[in-house]
């Protein structure tokens, strides 16, 4: 098909003298599985909107450069309950904190959220100069073990404590500098060994907290601190208090570290207190009571459908799937991805489900609940990790801190139409869509991308009988607006698709191999959604049946010898590995299925091992993190 693509604005990075020209644009582009079809009947066309990041600004050592990069705005929410003392990981999770303050520049901030029963603030983001560093890095080593897992109240602290941020800088003497400053990258880092078992403890109850804390459903006055109104009491009555800080003279008489450490007590009498503003403060457990309004649709999942109805497949044993049959399957073999209905028109008035800062999940070992942090994560719009050794928490958080450092554009929304009669009947955009006019418009709200990253959505469209041959039929437009965090500006992109519509295909029409690899990603992630439904459900026969034929379908598709379909084949054969037997697959299988399904849903990066979703900045913080722990030996 043929693309034309309307730029608003260039900005272009001469590179050694002009050795070397790099775009510092994000790049929209649009292509359908063919490019022609016949004019005279109602045809089907799968098309991909790809939007592209650049690759960021590097110094001479290989690191992103300071003044190509947005100042990062962390939370480390740490779970120091009981039994993180096992298997060496609090130690691995103290290192990889050091690790990250030493990577931090005097532009970012970072704050701390211990908790086990209680949750335990720094308050406050510090900067991470000299100082700022000096003040986390003595937390950190000081850190030890507690009691249960409050992972409600430690996640909802450490989204305070950005919002708070946020706030303080539209605010009074701050308002004369908004807009002047670089756009930040704010993120939730939280990490969990366990299963939530006090405060918040269902899933739904999780995410609800995280997507609505600024609906005014909960906060009609504005102040979270006040907690959730409680359904039925107009306002007037309160749950529990959500969070609650000390009064500085209350603080100044209470140890973070009396509440960390039982042997240590830096704030005695014999001792200086600090200052306030840089003591550690208590915050209570969330409220306990669950919420009682009737639970609302949080976000609209266009990409994981259940399993058909009737009975599963027959149990099959397992082993490599049977060798493909010569050539390219014939057209219409190909299984279509589960329908992904296109959603109905928001209500006018409707609040913003958006957080205020991404979330990404850690879960260590086989005792947590990835449901829950692949949940929190999608609606955060991070990713979740599964790190099912002590050893891979580093990596694991170098490569997401690898990535936050690269972030290359931020507030991504992708606005599609339907031209010339056609509707839009299916969209695969990863996490959520909202749509402007269900059937022929769909706007998307794709969160941030990476440097080098990719985010490819795909689209069913039906196309409408026309009475005459047309050689350019325009079949979608597409618009792009995001924040350029390299450029620092504004950025909007357009472009067209157009088609042939002939009397007669060819015989030996041949399907784009890039359209073809990115559905092979979709049916691909639902499969494996599909069978993990199937496995728990204790059918791991035929859980290991619909890898199988999946498998056998990718291997002979027009895209079989790309690399990210390669990939696809490769994740399916460590799915299926958990799937061996009841034991492998609570032991570990089913949080590698929720992470591998994600991580191609989401195209980005969530383990340790090489992946086509990876940048060169991930990459290179692996290493500094292996030269790091060299020097600490």
């Amino acid at each position: 098909p043929r693309e034309y693509c309307v730029t608003v604005r260039f900005y272009w990075l001469v590179i050694m003298a002009g050795a070397e020209v790099v775009s510092r644009e994000i790049q929209l582009s649009c292509k359908s599985e063919f490019e022609e079809y016949e004019h005279a009947s109602k045809e089907t066309s799968w098309v991909v909107v790809s939007i592209q990041a650049p690759q960021c600004e590097e110094d001479e050592s290989g690191d992103v450069s300071e003044s190509g990069r947005a100042p990062l705005e962390l939370v480390a929410v740490i779970d120091k309950s009981g039994s993180m003392s096992s298997n060496n990981k609090l130690n691995m999770v103290r290192d990889t904190m050091l690790f990250v303050i030493q990577q931090l520049s005097a532009s970012d901030r970072l704050g701390i959220v211990l908790y086990d029963t209680q949750v335990t603030s720094t308050g406050q983001l510090k900067k991470m100069d000299s100082s700022g560093k000096a003040e986390m890095t003595t937390m950190i080593e000081q850190l030890c073990t507690g009691s249960c897992t409050n992972l409600s109240g430690g996640l909802i602290e450490g989204l305070a404590m950005i919002e708070e941020l946020q706030r303080s800088k539209v605010s009074g003497a701050d308002q004369a500098a908004v807009g002047q400053e670089k756009k930040t990258v704010s993120s939730v880092l939280l990490m969990t060994d366990g299963i939530a078992n006090e405060g918040l403890t269902s899933v739904h109850d999780i995410v609800k907290c995280l997507t609505e804390r600024g609906r005014h459903d909960f906060y009609p006055d504005g102040n979270y601190r006040a907690g959730p109104v409680a359904a039925g009491t107009g306002g007037g009555a309160r749950l529990r208090n959500i969070r609650q800080r000390q009064a500085p003279q209350q603080a100044s008489q209470r140890s973070f570290f009396g509440n960390v450490l039982s042997s240590i007590n830096p704030f005695s009498p014999s001792r200086q207190a600090p200052p306030p503003q840089q003591q550690m403060q208590q915050a209570p457990p969330p409220y306990q009571q669950a919420m009682q309004q009737e639970p609302q649709q949080i976000q609209q999942q266009v990409v994981l459908q259940p399993p058909p109805p009737g009975p599963p497949p027959a149990a099959v044993s397992a082993g490599p799937p049977p060798p493909p049959p010569p050539g390219p399957p014939p057209e219409g073999a190909y299984p279509t991805p589960a329908p992904a209905p296109v959603p109905t028109k928001p209500k006018t008035g409707e609040l913003s489900d958006q957080v205020a800062a991404s979330v990404y999940t850690f879960g260590f070992g086989a005792d947590h609940n990835a449901e829950l942090l692949q949940a929190v994560s999608n609606a955060g719009n991070g990713v979740y990790y599964f790190i099912d050794s002590a050893e891979k928490i580093p990596e694991s958080f170098a490569d997401c801190l690898g990535g936050l450092l690269s972030t290359a554009a931020q507030n991504i929304t992708l606005e599609v139409s339907a031209e010339n009669g056609g509707k839009i009947t299916q969209a695969y955009a990863g996490r959520s869509t909202k749509s402007k006019d269900s059937g022929t418009q769909i706007s998307l709200p794709l969160g941030d991308i990476q440097s080098e990253e990719c985010r490819d959505c795909v689209f069913c469209l039906e196309l409408p009988a026309q009475d005459e041959e047309c050689a350019e039929w325009t079949v979608l437009k597409a618009k792009l607006t995001c924040f350029n965090v390299i450029t620092n500006m504004l950025e909007v992109k357009e472009v067209e698709l157009k088609i042939r519509r002939v009397k007669k295909v060819s015989d030996d029409r041949k399907p784009n191999p890039d359209v073809d690899q990115h559905r092979n990603r979709i049916t691909s992630a639902q499969v494996i959604a599909e069978a993990s439904q199937l496995a728990d459900r204790g059918d791991l026969g035929g859980a290991r049946h619909l890898l199988v034929q999946q498998q056998a379908m990718v291997r002979c598709s027009a895209s079989s010898s790309r690399e990210v379909t390669a990939e696809l084949d490769r994740d399916m054969d460590r799915v299926a590995e958990g799937l061996s037997s009841t034991a492998a697959w609570q032991m570990g299988g089913k949080h590698t299925s929720s992470s591998i399904g994600q991580k191609h849903m989401a195209q980005r990066s969530n383990d340790v091992s090489e992946s086509g979703y990876g940048n060169r900045m991930k990459a290179k913080k692996k290493a500094d993190f292996s030269s790091f722990s060299s020097s600490r030996k």
